[in-house]
């Protein structure tokens, strides 16, 4: 009776051994086949019943389904939006398109600004902002809370201890002093430098995501500006004061005015500067124009990562390009 009972015993045992062998197999199987994966990059769409962007609605959600396809392997893509049409959703009410904004910045610290930029009235800030840390705080994204007004696109990070920005920060917390508003955005941010730039005459937006990019600690994309060299002169030396070993590249603009679609608010269309970085990858906008190789082969020729051109098209003539369109969070879990 005891010989039977350590019989079965023995072949219990090898059977926990086989199934376990397998199951191990199998898992380790699954993640090595796994493709490496980065951060999540946030695209949005506005709800259809938005009039304003109902024209561009059918275009807007083509972006964010190819631009899904187009970072698969690099980077998750995830829109937010209640459009089931949409492959991969972040099922929320947020009722606009751009999120640089309103979202968080990424700098050696993250920091939730107050979003209520001058051009746009304060019902409609204060709707999208709420509505935007809502999306914040269901997905258990923690940031740093400032009570200081800044646009996350004004604001372009060396990936190191610079950051740049327009003076519209000033306007925009008017009831401070520059020192104090230096002082306040070095602390919360963690760097030891911001450089203040002069804006573009009559920019209502006033970013500088759409006027340099940082392509190394030191060295940059600045903008032609149309060709208008002395206004590019005066970047050059507010940068060059703050930053005294920095370098520029020069990336020409094929910017149009053609098909503006808000008469406030100037087309991006051209702007190739307002391209998106990742950990892995550069995104670059292509907005079917005759310039679009030319431009991303001179892109890739100065930058060390991965380029990957994205369709963009008419969607620029709102205002904004791929960095104006898209939040990247570097360490979300997918």
């Amino acid at each position: 009776m005891k010989k039977r009972r350590r019989i079965w015993i023995g072949i219990a045992i090898t059977f926990t051994l086989i199934i376990g062998g397998l199951i191990m197999w199998f898992t380790i199987g699954k993640q090595e086949t796994k493709p490496n994966k980065g951060g999540v990059i946030f695209t949005a769409l506005p709800l259809k019943s938005n009039d304003y962007y109902q024209p561009l609605y059918q275009e807007l959600t083509q972006f964010s389904n190819q631009f899904a396809k187009k970072a698969e392997g690099q980077d998750s893509v995830k829109t937010l939006t209640k459009d089931s049409k949409v492959s991969k959703r972040i099922n929320t009410d947020y009722d606009d398109i751009w999120l640089r904004d309103v979202a968080p910045v990424v700098a050696n610290k993250m920091v939730k600004f107050r979003y209520q930029p001058s051009y746009l009235p304060k019902k409609d800030a204060k709707y999208l902002d709420k509505s935007f840390n809502r999306f914040l705080k269901q997905n258990e994204i923690k940031t740093e809370s400032s009570k200081l007004i800044v646009d996350g696109g004004n604001v372009v990070w060396n990936k190191k201890d610079v950051v740049v920005m327009t003076d519209r920060v000033f306007e925009d917390n008017d009831q401070l002093t520059e020192k104090e508003v230096i002082q306040t955005l070095k602390k919360q941010l963690d760097v030891k430098t911001v450089i203040i730039i002069p804006a573009e005459e009559e920019d209502a937006l006033a970013h500088t995501d759409g006027m340099i990019k940082f392509i190394s600690p030191k060295k940059m994309f600045i903008s032609d500006f149309q060709k208008d060299t002395a206004f590019q002169a005066k970047v050059r030396k507010a940068i060059l004061k703050g930053m005294p070993d920095a370098e520029f590249v020069e990336l020409k603009s094929a910017y149009t005015e053609k098909g503006q679609y808000d008469k406030d608010i100037f087309s991006a269309k051209g702007l190739y500067i307002n391209m998106l970085e990742t950990d892995k990858v550069i995104y670059v906008p292509q907005f079917n124009m005759k310039q679009d190789h030319e431009m991303l082969e001179f892109i890739r020729k100065n930058v060390d990562k991965p380029v990957v051109p994205v369709k963009i098209g008419d969607i620029s003539t709102m205002g904004g390009a791929l960095n104006c369109l898209t939040w990247y969070y570097p360490s979300i879990k997918d």
